[in-house]
């Protein structure tokens, strides 16, 4: 069987993907940058990066990053076992496997901080992801909207349905108010938040664009 086939190349890790990078230009220190920040891992992530950066594009994209969006560094150096996980990961079957655990873990939350805090990992990790599948030439424009959007919607679902839950606890509202006050906002909102992170996105997307050519 072809190893280049679709099928076989959305079953590689992300950083295996990479098709392509930005140019960081040579009197650029972001590759020191980068290299400062690696050297300051614990040995096991050192060690589980540096294999993954083997790949083409991977630290080059690392780099661009480093030189052209101070947002996604700040994302790639919180966190290096997150970082090690998406570039571990199949793109397609992490994304749809972050949306599910994380709004199975908001629907049974305790309360709103813990909802904020879901919410907002999930939102990091993803668009870490989605941003490296972008400009490592991963995934089509078209594919990364989608992705933006299916997050968006994900996170916007997740929260009322949460809210809703601690209404009925709360004996404010029935069952099929549940039921009735789903249908009635999510579709207002969720357009309105979802038009939010694409507008986002894609000024970001623009800003790199830019700044790497």
């Amino acid at each position: 069987m072809n190893s280049s086939a679709p099928g076989n190349a959305e079953r590689q890790g992300l950083a295996a993907r990479f098709a392509g990078g930005p140019h960081v230009s040579a009197s650029s220190n972001a590759e020191q940058v980068l290299e400062d920040w690696l050297s300051e891992l614990e040995p096991e992530q050192s060690a589980a990066l540096d294999a993954l950066l083997e790949h083409p594009f991977a630290k080059t994209i690392l780099a661009g990053i480093a030189e052209f969006s101070p947002y996604l560094f700040e994302l790639v150096r919180a966190d290096a076992a997150r970082l090690i996980r998406v570039l571990s990961c199949e793109p397609e079957a992490h994304l749809s496997s972050l949306i599910e655990n994380t709004t199975r873990d908001v629907f049974a939350a305790p309360g709103e901080t813990d909802v904020m805090h879901l919410l907002r990992r999930m939102k990091a990790e993803a668009a870490l992801m989605i941003a490296l599948c972008d400009i490592g030439g991963v995934w089509p424009v078209m594919r990364v909207t989608a992705a933006l959007t299916d997050l968006a919607v994900a996170s916007v679902q997740a929260a009322l349905r949460f809210l809703l839950r601690q209404e009925v606890a709360r004996s404010r509202i029935g069952p099929q108010a549940q039921i009735d006050a789903e249908h009635i906002t999510v579709a207002a909102t969720l357009l309105q938040d979802a038009r939010k992170h694409l507008r986002d996105a894609d000024e970001e997307r623009r800003r790199f664009d830019v700044r790497h050519q």
